[in-house]
Parts: structure tokens; sequence; C-alpha cells
């Protein structure tokens, strides 16, 4: 069981990552987002964290079974114990994800990547790195008034009730490959890409 009413993003990356196969680019942010307002901080966690409410956990593996050897492993721990990479490994990240995202059918999308404190787990509180992918996009609209007079606009945006694909990397069992959490509604038979190829 996953717990989040103490959880706090301690920072935030999000880049664009395309499809390799087709060719698309990638996008990197020049440096993490500013999270101060609590009330993007719980709309953030609400839209990263609800969907692990009781999840599966897996850890990180590599072929020969030398888990320091699995890249992903490797910028999960440096992002750990020397946050000043976070932005740097975030988009480290974003490329290994391009890299091995070799299905024509992955879409692009927006990858954010977020160090997370007060994560309650077994427990005991614990922080986290997540990755989550929002490939799927909303159509809302948006109404805005004065005294007198009302504008509607149509946007287009993320819905934050649901996540599309992520994991989240607990900071517990490092030798052993971390405790990990999977979620992907945007194709369940996609979900072994998180456990084996990432």
């Amino acid at each position: 069981m996953i717990g989040t009413s103490e959880a706090r993003l301690y920072q935030v990356a999000v880049h664009i990552v395309g499809n390799k196969t087709r060719m698309e680019e990638n996008i990197f942010s020049g440096g993490p987002l500013e999270v101060e307002d609590d009330a993007l901080q719980q709309m953030l966690i609400t839209y990263f964290l609800s969907n692990f409410s009781s999840p599966e956990y897996y850890a990180f593996t590599f072929s020969n079974g030398d888990v320091s050897l699995n890249p992903v492993f490797r910028f999960v721990t440096e992002m750990f114990e020397s946050p000043e990479t976070f932005h740097e490994n975030s988009i480290n990240i974003a490329r290994h994800l391009y890299d091995v995202s070799q299905h024509p059918n992955i879409k692009a999308g927006d990858l954010y990547v977020a160090h997370i404190s007060g994560v309650a787990f077994d427990n005991r509180i614990v922080e986290g790195i997540g990755i989550f992918k929002s490939e799927n996009k909303e159509s809302y609209l948006k109404l805005k008034h004065t005294r007198k007079q009302f504008d509607l606009s149509a946007e287009v945006g993320t819905n934050v009730h649901k996540l599309d694909k992520g994991c989240l990397v607990l900071r517990t069992d490092e030798e052993a490959g971390y405790k990990i959490c999977i979620v992907d509604n945007a194709n369940a038979s996609e979900a072994q890409f998180w456990r084996e190829d990432f």
C-alpha cells in the first residue's frame, strides 16, 4: 500500500519523448519545473500517485544479474544520492526511454520525472523517483468571466485522474534493485515493457 498524505514533490522535470521508429524528436526542458503552489503540488501528487493504491512490486534487473549495470537503476540511484544531478538524469531517463521504445505503436508523449518525499510504504516513510508518461490528451472547455462578459475557449490538456503509464521507484531494498510499482492504463499488454526493457 502506498500512502500519499505526507508526500511532497521535491523536484519535477518534464520532457517530450518521441517515437524513435517514426523518427520523432525529443524535446528536453532547460531545468526543473517550479512547483511551489500547494494546489499544483496536490494536483500533481494525485496525478502521479493515485493509481498505485494496491500495486504489485517489481525490481530493476539486468540480463547478467548485476543490477548496477541497468541504466535506469544507475540514473535513479544518482538522483537519490546526489539531488543536484536530478535534471541531468531526468534527461538520461528520457533518452533511454526513447532508445528502448522500438515499437511503432508507442505514442510520443510528455514524460514527467519526479523526486517525491514523504511516501508511506511498509509502515515507514521513504522517498521515491516517479517516471510518468502522458500519451493521451483530452479536450476541455474553459469559461472565463468578468461581471457581464463571458468568454469560452477550447483547450487540450492532460486529465489528472487518468495516468497513462508510470513507475514509482521507492528508495528501499537498493541491493535487490529497489521496490518498483508499475501502472500502464494506456495498454496493459505493454506493461511488461516497464518490467523487462526499461
